[in-house]
């Protein structure tokens, strides 16, 4: 009966235990000369090979081509559990020669071989349950590993250690092949890192990324089989454009035991990797910064041999795994730094951008608000972007400049309004909707992003309508001075004309100097310090993203509540009273009407708007504001009016 227990031990069953549903053996009821005490023993001891029979068929099913659960790690894991597995078939085996050749072997030298796989055997059980419960798949094996790898019994411990060492060497090959080469090899999409799109050209790094290399597992490709596959993307993308996938950190993936910000980092690399290995075309780069097939050139293999040291290691070391990870960092930060420094000239293209975004060229838009007036006062349509762009082309020529600056090109843009059925909804003009579209050079796609482009139209915008309103109030007193030469005295509504858009200058023209000496002139000027003093690409990115996050705030585009809106009526009005002046020849009574109107809500704008800054404008969070009040009412002028 020995052998039959060593054949139920090793998942066979006969005569004497038999098998019975989900994996299980007992023995066999019709046995009556084995006692009820020895029978609850002898189960006890089947249930090791009814755990066997599970944990074989679990790692049989992983190697069925046929089989719908598929993934690297799963392989792995299956990997360590057949280690699990021989170690205790090789204990059997030894039991079985001792059976042969000892006739009087006693039933207890088998339970004290065999028994320290009860406990090894029910913590692998209920991992596996665990692995099922929560559909665990890629980097999330690991997550589960890591939960139950504080065991108190060192045999348990060390084996799902040792199961932890065979994902990870998953891990590190799929993340090697990332950070050295920026090659998402992952066919089951089991890393931490995933694309953002799945709209992703048939050839090329990403695409060919997520495949096996070379119809290799992942589990027993090299770094040479990686590196080999790189160099296949770039032939490849040499023949056939795309365009670049951007990725992203997918959290639900990310192990539990790695930082986020690390993640982050490892995202940075390999993304910057791809980026500096091809242009924006999908074309293999010829820079200076690729050379030898590499962009790290002769530390590739220094980075390799240190992500393998890590990857060797019995216990995972996240402090060893850092330091590698953020020497690659510091190398890829410090290239890209270079390029876009040095190659790419990002000092000229924010003097660029400042230029058109932000008004720099304050002819080149007075120009062009005269020449684009008349076509942007109305709702925008399908003409309306070709009509625009053609006066932006006439106020370029009129002043000898070009639209053409260091490789950037600047084009007007005019969103069309959705149709609403409200009929009472007020209707958008072109002004409202109009905008810049810039080609940048590569790869500064990284630092004027499309959220930064958003951010500088807003930008644009705003500050368009503060010049516009200056600049019908500058034509308003060239209109007046024509008429007061033409008239011997002045009528009651003429001076109030002339006070009303002294007082509208007063306040626009304080309001433009704030926004352009006091707001754009500083932060362009603390921005071009951070980046003149930063060796880090990253540093710069964040020193840019700091830049239009102070712009926007100081203009005061990410206030809620009623300034904003007594800003927009204010630049309304300065329009209404232009048109006003216009009508000066044939003054009439509603035009009085209109006149006194508009003077009473200035008045009532002004004075809340004012209200508003010196409500906060003290106070420590919004400094700037307290800036613009200086500007606004340096002599008192508001005060008094509010205190009358």
């Amino acid at each position: 009966m020995l052998r039959e227990l060593l054949q139920a031990l090793a998942g066979h069953p006969g005569a004497v235990f038999v098998a019975i549903a989900d994996c299980n053996l007992e023995v066999a009821h019709d046995l009556p000369w084995i006692t009820a005490g020895e029978r609850d023993f002898l189960n006890r001891l089947c249930r090791l090979g009814g755990l066997y029979m599970k944990f074989h068929k679990i790692v049989e099913r992983q190697e069925d081509p046929t089989t719908t659960c598929k993934g690297h790690y799963r392989r792995a894991l299956c990997d360590g559990l057949r280690q699990v597995l021989e170690n205790y078939l090789k204990d059997l085996v030894l039991l079985e020669e001792e059976v042969v050749s000892k006739l009087n072997i006693a039933l207890t030298h088998i339970v004290r071989t065999v028994e320290p796989y009860q406990a090894l055997f029910t913590t692998l059980d209920l991992l596996i349950e665990d692995l099922e419960t929560k559909q665990a798949h890629g980097c999330r094996v690991l997550d589960v590993l890591h939960q139950h790898s504080n065991h108190g019994d060192p045999a348990c411990q060390a084996a799902i250690r040792s199961l932890q060492y065979h994902c990870h060497q998953v891990f590190f090959r799929q993340l090697s092949s990332w950070l050295l080469h920026g090659l998402l090899v992952d066919k089951h999409h089991e890393f931490f890192i995933q694309p953002t799109s799945t709209a992703v050209s048939e050839s090329g790094a990403s695409a060919v990324g997520s495949e096996s290399v070379d119809g290799a597992s992942i589990s027993t490709v090299t770094l040479k089989a990686v590196k080999q596959q790189a160099v296949r993307v770039t032939k490849e993308s040499q023949r056939q454009r795309q365009p670049r996938v951007l990725h992203s950190v997918l959290s639900d993936f990310l192990p539990s035991y790695i930082p986020m910000q690390l993640a982050n980092k490892v995202l940075f690399v390999g993304e910057a990797v791809q980026m500096l290995a091809m242009d924006e075309t999908g074309m293999q780069r010829s820079s200076s910064l690729y050379k030898n097939g590499s962009i790290f050139e002769e530390k590739e293999m220094v980075f390799a041999r240190q992500l393998l040291a890590v990857q060797h290691q019995q216990l995972f070391g996240l402090a060893a795994l850092e330091e590698v990870i953020m020497a690659i960092y510091s190398c890829i930060s410090g290239r890209l730094w270079h390029y876009v420094m040095k190659e790419a000239n990002l000092v000229e293209h924010l003097k660029m951008f400042r230029n058109h975004f932000l008004l720099g060229r304050g002819e080149l838009f007075s120009s062009f608000l005269t020449q684009a007036d008349q076509i942007l006062r109305s709702p925008p349509n399908n003409n309306t972007v070709h009509d625009v762009n053609i006066a932006f082309q006439q106020a370029v020529g009129q002043l000898g400049a070009t639209d053409d600056e260091s490789g950037v090109s600047f084009r007007v843009t005019v969103s069309l309004p959705e149709k609403s059925a409200d009929k009472a909804a007020p209707q958008v003009t072109g002004w409202q909707s109009l905008g810049l579209s810039c080609a940048v050079t590569w790869p500064l796609h990284l630092i004027f992003t499309d959220a930064a482009v958003e951010e500088y139209n807003r930008l644009f915008r705003f500050l368009l309508s503060v010049k516009r309103a200056s600049e019908f109030l500058d034509s308003s007193w060239i209109n007046l001075m024509h008429t007061a030469q033409s008239l011997k005295s002045m009528s009651a509504d003429q001076r109030l004309l002339w006070k009303l858009r002294a007082e509208m200058a007063f306040f626009v023209d304080n309001l433009q100097y704030y926004l352009q000496v006091d707001v754009l002139t500083v932060q362009y000027k603390q921005l071009l310090d951070r980046i003149e003093a930063e060796q880090s690409f990253e540093a710069i990115r964040l020193a840019h993203d700091t830049f239009l996050a102070s712009l926007c705030s100081q203009c005061f585009l990410n206030l809620k509540g009623q300034a904003p809106h007594c800003l927009k009526e204010i630049f309304h009005m300065a329009n209404i009273l232009h048109e006003l002046l216009l009508k000066l020849s044939s003054w009439s009574d509603t035009d009085h009407l209109r006149l006194m109107d508009l003077n009473k809500m200035f008045r009532r704008q002004s004075g809340l708007l004012l209200k508003i800054l010196s409500s906060v404008g003290n106070h420590r969070v919004n400094p700037h504001l307290a800036q613009l009040l200086l500007r606004s009412d340096f002599n008192y002028f508001y005060s008094k009016q509010s205190a009358t």
